[in-house]
């Protein structure tokens, strides 16, 4: 019981989970999952990774309640999809340093194209905003993908990030769209 309550708390006494790949009887997820972190780099497996992009999933609430965190190592591509312990009833956060996640699933996008990038956060699934959807895209210089290659949705119902099938009704924006604006704009 006690155990509970701690993990939903912002806590300054915090260990780096003890999780590697050292057990190759075991499979990556198995060792990663539902284990508390505050960090990305708290697992032995990620301490090469660098963090690209972190998505937040409000699912309605005042704060995020789940993340989509992309992590890269050379052209090895993960996707963290976590879900935070954050109590309901906590004032406003700024700052989600110091408090603990836990992964729900991963997902493992190896060997992108050189003319392919992956976006999490940035596409509309049937015209509704999708916060949860993660797009392998073909990079454009326009505002909207031309081409979306791959498509996920992370499941806040089942913790599960499921592969998307239908584009047709899938829109993505290219977030590294620039707009360029000039002093005579204002």
């Amino acid at each position: 019981m006690i155990s509970i309550l701690i993990l939903g708390c912002k806590t300054n006494e915090y260990q780096s989970p003890n999780v590697s790949l050292e057990n190759p009887e075991t499979s990556f997820n198995e060792n990663i999952l539902n284990v508390p972190y505050l960090k990305y780099s708290d697992f032995e497996v990620f301490k090469d990774y660098e963090k690209i992009a972190d998505t937040l999933i409000y699912a309605e609430n005042i704060h995020p309640q789940f993340s989509l965190l992309q992590i890269k190592k050379t052209n090895d591509n993960i996707i963290l999809f976590s879900q935070f312990s954050i109590d309901e009833n906590e004032p406003l956060i700024e700052n989600l340093d110091g408090y603990e996640r836990k992964i729900l699933d991963t997902l493992h996008i190896p060997n992108l194209k050189p003319n392919e990038i992956i976006i999490s956060g940035c596409c509309e699934l049937e015209n509704k905003y999708g916060e949860e959807m993660i797009a392998v895209i073909e990079k454009t210089d326009g505002l909207v993908a031309e081409k979306i290659n791959r498509a996920w949705k992370a499941d806040i119902k089942t913790g599960q990030i499921e592969e998307v099938y239908d584009f047709e009704k899938l829109k993505c924006i290219n977030k590294n769209y620039k707009i360029e604006i000039s002093e005579t704009d204002f």
